[in-house]
């Protein structure tokens, strides 16, 4: 929720007038104040990274290599994991148990990742549960997929 503005704000409001658009209140859905994007260090995941960094807003980067994590991290990034390393399910749970991140964005278009986020994201979510329960977490979790 947070994430989605603060990208209003810095890269639409140019010239799509987004603060004059209005939506349902049922069509809002509420995140935590943390979130996880996928290629982070691209261009476009160094700006958000920049963009979160100044808001406060917790992020979880995800990287293929360790010099990306070695730039993200000379940037001021806290929390990066390299999804090539192999204890990259472990620490993408401890990141997202951190941050509470409940929101994905997926640059690439897919793939196995998006369910490892998703299925961390839920064990994060349901790790205090107690008794019996088919449904999960009571949290939200999205991966929007773009560029495919």
């Amino acid at each position: 929720m947070v994430v989605v503005s603060l990208l209003i704000k810095q890269f639409l409001l140019s010239a799509s007038y987004p603060q004059y658009c209005c939506v349902p209140v049922q069509a809002c859905i509420v995140h935590h104040d943390g979130t996880t994007p996928h290629a982070a260090a691209s261009s476009l995941g160094i700006m958000l990274n920049k963009v979160c960094i100044k808001e406060g807003v917790a992020l979880v980067n995800i990287v293929r290599k360790q010099e990306q994590v070695d730039l993200l991290t000379k940037l001021g990034a806290k929390f990066v994991v390299n999804s090539s390393s192999e204890s990259f399910k472990k620490d993408l749970y401890k990141a997202i148990d951190a941050t509470g991140a409940t929101l994905a964005f997926d640059a690439i278009g897919g793939g196995e990742l998006a369910g490892d986020i998703l299925a961390t994201m839920e064990a994060v979510g349901s790790k205090e549960a107690t008794g019996f329960n088919t449904y999960g977490s009571v949290y939200n979790k999205q991966v929007p997929i773009f560029f495919r």
